[in-house]
Parts: structure tokens; C-alpha cells; sequence
């Protein structure tokens, strides 16, 4: 199978039928906005509503009703009952009575006079003066005045009784001893006399003589007999102490003689005195008090039965009341008498609101009003007003009299109402839709196989390089293995270039170069026996890979590059992975002196042969692939890896096919001595792209 691609690869490349990336790239661009342009269509109101239309113009419901449409008849309808009914109303009397007095002078008046202050006072005083509470209150009148002249009669009759009982009170308190009694009974002096009067009531003078002078006897005796006994202890004791003997009675007689040189039995004699005692000061006070006329007058007064009877009156609830009486008596009967007197219906407020309201009765305003109330046109006008019956034919009124009514009975009256309806228009509406060029492009082009091929998939990585500097979020400018091993870069043991970190990669009108120059610098190289082992090198280049950046299982990888020719200068773009297996070799270009040759292939490792690359790799002769851009595809899927140059299929893999993500890897690599004529050369890569099926199809897949 690899045969017919390659020999069709040449074919086509020698007599010029493979396409120039740029017409690759154009219909690409032509695919995709033809795609956007369908998803839009496909989205668009505009094609909804054509949908829509194009259901219900081939559905029996269109055929329908516009089989019902055309068969309407006016008499019947809605419309046609509310006529007919408008019309009844319309003529009834007492509807065209209500027009008449609502459009009124009486009735403007009416609606003016009837919240007036005036009307309002009338109507208290009609309803008050017709009412049967008027008949009550006028009797209450005179209730009220026999009521009121019998409480005042009753009073004086209470009044003159309590009179006669407290007469003697009367004329106790209007006597001026008396008067003065009550004046002195508080004063110290007559309190004292009470005291005074209380205390001695059970003591006598001679008794309390008699006793005081027995008591001062005694002591003047006890006194005597000490000092007899203090002569004879003083006696003995001379004795004692003129023998020089002890004497046995010294503390007795140093004892009394205290006592009798302290003098408490003289004093005691001198208190024993009668007339020093407090019962005698207290008589005597007493009896010196009784002899003052006014203290002698009061104690009379005092101990009196009418004093007694006037201590037990003074302050009663009944003595409190006469004395009210009295007051209301003296002060206030004979004019609540008068009033009492007074209280006719014709000395009343009522008599008189009576004849103002006999006056407004007469008043011009009430006479009109009341005959225009009591009149039958408002009567009915009462009835009707803000009755559902109005209020049905003002809504008929102005539903007859609507642009909606009128031009709905014109359209049930007109035998091609089809035309006027909305089923016609949405009829017209979807055949001009039918003719949109919009849609007629949606419906020619919506199951194109192409575009339903570029929808399957979706954008997974793109670099157009459109900055002027290296997007290091996507990119690494060290071979990948290199940030796990070493510090800096290396290149392998086999190459004659030293991949530089810098200096070697630069963007030109959104053009990535990676050159490769004759310039000599040490560095590191990759012995598979011996390791990293210090180098110096003939040439310097770059590696860019996304490494760390993106990998990717299956999919679509693809570049625009551009390879300058400088064999054994070999361009590569691969999909690697960590290890040398697997990786695929989407194109390796410039390994043969030939320059229409170049090679590509996939290599994976054997588990059960102790890790054994199995290496597949196929050599392509073709169009020089030098100096033009062209469009490099790898489509790897699980069972199989297509190669595609420009649109065009140059190998299928079915065997080897790696089965773990990688990485896009570009570089460039010096596998022997280069004709210096070939420099400066690079490899350029307008753009990068990698896509992956959508969930949708894989679970299709």
C-alpha cells in the first residue's frame, strides 16, 4: 500500500499536481468560515422561525384552519350577540332617562349641593326632628324638671330636720365661752393642769407629810446610833494600841467614819424633808393652778356633759352632711330653684334647633333638591347608576364603537378573509423565507461531508508565532531530557552541532527560524557507552519542543515549515516522548545527497524483547521539499498513522503504532561535514497545530 502513495507522491510532484500550501491553506480557511458561516446559520432565529413555519404549513392544523377561516360567518359570533345586545340596551327607556339626568342641570346641582354644609344640616335636623328620639328627648325635659324640683324639695325637708336636731350644737359653738375653751384646752398651761390633775387625783398632803417625816425620824435615829458606835470601835482601838495589840475592828471603824465624814446622812435627812418630795411640789403646783379663773373656767368646760356630747358629734358623717346642706342651703338653692323652674321645652336648645330647621325646610336650594330626589327620573337614575347594567352597556358602547370590533365584523363580512388572517401571512412569510439565499446556502451545504469532518474535531495546541518573542508557555528551548539530567544543553555523540539555548531561534514576520550556523563551541554530547562527555563542536543550532508544555495521545499534528537544503543537514519535525521510543518522525529532510528525498516513519519499544526498538520507516522521493513551504500532517489514531504533504497521503503505518502521549519536537542536526556555500540555512515554521477528536465523536469512534 506504501508503494501506491509513494509512486502517486511522485507522480503528482513531477507533473505539479500536488497543491502549494497556500491553496491548502486557503481552502482550509474557506472550509472554516464556511462552517462558521453554517453554525451561525444553524443557530439563527432566522432558521428557527423558517422550521417553525415549514412544520405548521405542511401540518393539518394549517390545513384546518384555514378551512375554518374561510367558512366563518358574522351572524352568530361573539361580536354579532354583543351587537344585537348593545342595540336592545340602546333602546330602553330607562337607560335613556339615566343619559338625560346624567348630563343634567338638577343633576349637576344635585352632585354640588349634596356634601354642602347646609344639606348637611338639614338632614341631621329632618332626621333628628322626625325621629322618635325627638318625642324622648322633649319628655326627658320635663322628667328631668319634676325630677330636679323634687331632689331640691327633699333637700330642704332633710335640711330643716338635721336643724332641729343639732340646735343645741348650734348654740353650743355660737358661745363665746365655749369658744374660748376650745381656744385654751390646747394651750400648755391647761395641759399641765390635766396632768397635773391626773397624777394627784389619789395623793393627800397630810399623807405625804406623815410618811416623809417618819422616814427623815428614822434616819436622824440610824444616824445617832453610828456615831455612839463609832466612839466606842474609836475607844477600843486607843486601848488595843497602848497595849500594842492588834485591834480586830479597825475595818469597821475606818468604815463608818468614811461613811459619816461623807455626809450622805445628812443629805439623806435633808432629802427625807416633806417639802422637798415631788408629790408635794406636784399639789401644790396643782392647787395653785386651780386658783386661775381662766384654767378653773375651761377644766368646768372640760369635765361638762355637753362638752362630752359635742366630742362625740364633732366630725360625724352626719354632722358633715347637715353642714353641707346647710351651705347648699344658704349659697346655691334658691338659684338652683330658679333653674329648675326654668327647665321648659321652650326655654330649650332643642325648641330652638326645632325652628331653624323649620326655616331650612323653606330654603330655596332644599326645595329643589328635594324634589329632584323624590322625582322618578332619579329614581331610576339612582337605580341604573353604577349598576352592572350600565356598566354592560358602556363596555358594549365602546367595544361596538372600537377600531377592533369594527374591523373585526368587516373582515367576518368579507368572503376572502383567508388573506387578512395571520396563517396568510405566516404562509407568505415562510415562502419568502424558502427563497432566503442565507438559508438555501444552510440547507445545500449542512450534511457536506468536509465540514462535518472539521466539526468532529477540536483545537488542542496553535502557535502562529505572531509575537516577537518566543511564547516559553508552550515552548522549551532545551532538548527535552536535559532539565532531568544536566544542567544546560547537550547534543548527541553521533551530531556535529551543539543545540544552543539562545541565539540560535529567533521570530521574523511571524516566522519561527531555527538556524544552523558554522560557528565552533564546546559543550556536551550523549555517549551511549560512556555518558555526558565534554565536546567540542563545528556547529551550532536549536531544539524546540513542548515538552513539559503539551503532550498528546492520537490526534491530528501538523506544521507549516519551510526546510533549507545542506546535506547531511537533517530537518526534523517528531513526536517524542521521554525515551527514544516511541516517537514518530512526521518528516526527517536532508539525510540523502538526493534533495527530493526524505524519510518518515514511527518507532516503538518491545516490552517482551527487553525494550528492542522496532523502527518503521519508509524513504519518500518526491517535488525538493527545499526552500517552499509546505503543509506537514501526521493523523495517528489507534489502529494506524497516516502522513500527508499538502492535503496528499504519502504513507500509512499500521504496525508499531505508539500508544502513549508526546510531545512536538522541531530541530535541526549536522550528521557530518557541510559545504559552507549552503549557509546560512534554517528551518522555518509559519505555524503549529494539533487537534483531538470531541467526546462525542470518540464515543462515536
Amino acid at each position: 500500500m506504501n508503494y501506491f502513495y509513494k509512486l502517486r507522491y511522485s507522480f503528482y510532484t513531477f507533473f505539479g499536481i500536488v497543491p502549494g500550501a497556500e491553496k491548502i491553506e486557503a481552502k482550509r480557511e474557506k472550509t472554516a468560515r464556511d462552517l462558521r458561516q453554517l453554525d451561525e446559520i444553524g443557530s439563527s432565529d432566522k432558521l428557527k422561525r423558517y422550521q417553525e413555519l415549514e412544520q405548521f404549513i405542511h401540518s393539518g392544523d394549517f390545513k384546518e384552519r384555514k378551512k375554518s377561516i374561510e367558512a366563518q360567518k358574522y351572524k352568530g359570533t361573539e361580536a354579532y350577540n354583543k351587537e344585537k345586545r348593545y342595540k336592545k340596551l340602546a333602546g330602553s327607556g330607562d337607560i335613556k332617562t339615566y343619559y338625560k339626568v346624567k348630563d343634567s342641570q338638577d343633576l349637576r346641582f344635585f352632585n354640588e349641593f349634596k356634601d354642602s354644609e347646609k344639606l348637611k344640616k338639614y338632614t341631621e335636623a329632618r332626621d333628628y326632628f322626625t325621629s322618635q328620639q325627638f318625642k324622648q328627648d322633649r319628655d326627658k325635659i320635663k322628667k328631668e324638671r319634676k325630677e330636679k324640683l323634687g331632689e331640691l324639695k327633699a333637700k330642704k325637708k332633710e335640711y330643716q330636720t338635721l336643724r332641729k336636731k343639732y340646735r343645741w350644737y348650734e348654740k353650743l359653738i355660737n358661745d363665746a365661752r365655749f369658744n374660748d375653751f376650745l381656744h385654751f384646752k390646747d394651750a400648755e398651761t391647761f395641759q399641765q393642769y390635766l396632768d397635773l390633775e391626773n397624777e394627784t387625783r389619789n395623793l393627800s398632803l397630810k399623807d405625804v407629810k406623815s410618811r416623809y417625816q417618819a422616814n427623815q425620824k428614822k434616819l436622824k435615829k440610824e444616824k445617832k446610833q453610828l456615831e455612839k458606835r463609832y466612839k466606842q470601835l474609836e475607844k477600843e482601838a486607843r486601848k488595843a494600841n497602848k497595849k500594842k495589840q492588834p485591834f480586830q475592828n479597825e475595818q469597821e471603824l475606818e468604815r463608818i467614819k468614811e461613811t459619816l465624814s461623807s455626809g450622805k446622812y445628812d443629805q439623806m435627812i435633808k432629802d427625807a424633808d416633806y417639802r422637798q418630795a415631788p408629790e408635794y411640789v406636784k399639789l401644790k403646783q396643782y392647787k395653785d393652778l386651780r386658783k386661775n379663773k381662766r384654767v378653773k373656767q375651761a377644766a368646768a368646760y372640760y369635765h361638762s356633759k355637753n362638752y362630752q356630747k359635742y366630742l362625740e358629734t364633732v366630725g360625724s358623717d352626719e354632722l358633715k352632711h347637715y353642714e353641707e346642706l346647710k351651705n347648699y342651703i344658704n349659697n346655691r338653692y334658691k338659684q338652683d330653684l330658679k333653674e329648675a323652674k326654668a327647665l321648659t321645652y321652650k326655654n330649650s336648645d332643642i325648641y330652638k334647633q326645632h325652628g331653624e330647621y323649620k326655616q331650612l325646610k323653606k330654603d330655596k336650594d332644599i326645595k329643589r333638591y328635594n324634589k329632584f330626589v323624590q322625582s322618578k327620573r332619579y329614581k331610576i337614575y339612582s337605580k341604573l347608576n353604577n349598576s352592572e347594567l350600565i356598566k354592560e352597556y358602556e363596555e358594549l358602547h365602546e367595544y361596538v364603537n372600537s377600531k377592533d370590533f369594527l374591523d373585526y365584523k368587516k373582515y367576518m363580512k368579507n368572503p376572502k378573509k383567508f388573506k387578512l388572517s395571520d396563517e396568510y401571512q405566516q404562509l407568505q412569510e415562510y415562502k419568502k423565507l424558502k427563497k432566503d439565499k442565507d438559508l438555501k446556502w444552510y440547507f445545500k451545504n449542512k450534511d457536506n461531508k468536509e465540514l462535518a469532518r472539521l466539526r468532529a474535531w477540536e483545537s488542542t495546541f496553535e502557535d502562529t508565532f505572531d509575537s516577537s518573542e518566543l511564547d516559553t508557555g508552550k515552548w522549551d528551548t532545551l532538548p527535552f531530557p536535559a532539565k532531568k539530567f544536566i544542567s544546560g544543553t547537550y547534543s548527541q555523540w553521533n551530531d556535529e552541532q551543539l543545540y544552543a539555548e539562545e541565539g540560535n531561534h529567533h521570530i521574523n514576520n511571524s516566522v519561527l527560524k531555527i538556524e544552523t550556523r558554522k560557528e565552533e563551541r564546546e559543550g556536551k554530547a550523549w555517549h551511549p557507552t560512556m555518558g555526558f562527555l565534554p565536546r567540542k563542536f563545528n556547529y551550532t543550532s536549536a531544539m524546540l519542543n513542548t515538552g513539559d508544555k503539551f503532550l498528546q495521545q492520537y490526534g491530528i499534528f501538523e506544521a507549516k515549515i519551510r526546510m533549507g537544503y545542506a546535506y547531511p543537514l537533517v530537518h526534523s519535525f517528531h513526536l517524542s516522548s521521554e525515551y527514544k521510543a516511541p516517537m514518530v518522525s512526521v518528516v526527517d529532510y536532508g539525510e540523502y545527497k538526493n534533495s527530493r528525498k526524505f524519510t518518515a516513519g514511527a518507532f516503538t519499544s518491545s516490552p517482551n524483547n527487553g525494550g528492542k526498538i522496532k523502527r518503521k520507516k519508509g524513504r519518500i522521493t518526491g517535488k525538493n521539499l527545499g526552500g517552499k513551504f509546505h503543509i506537514f500532517t501526521l493523523i495517528w489514531e489507534k489502529e494506524q498513522i497516516i502522513w500527508k504533504i499538502n492535503g496528499l497521503t504519502v504513507r500509512k503505518q499500521k504496525k508499531a503504532i505508539p500508544q502513549s502521549p508526546m510531545f512536538l519536537n522541531f530541530f535541526t542536526s549536522a550528521q557530518g561535514k557541510i559545504d559552507d556555500r549552503r549557509f546560512p540555512v534554517s528551518l522555518d515554521i509559519d505555524w503549529v497545530k494539533a487537534y483531538q477528536k470531541k467526546q462525542d465523536e470518540k464515543s462515536k469512534g
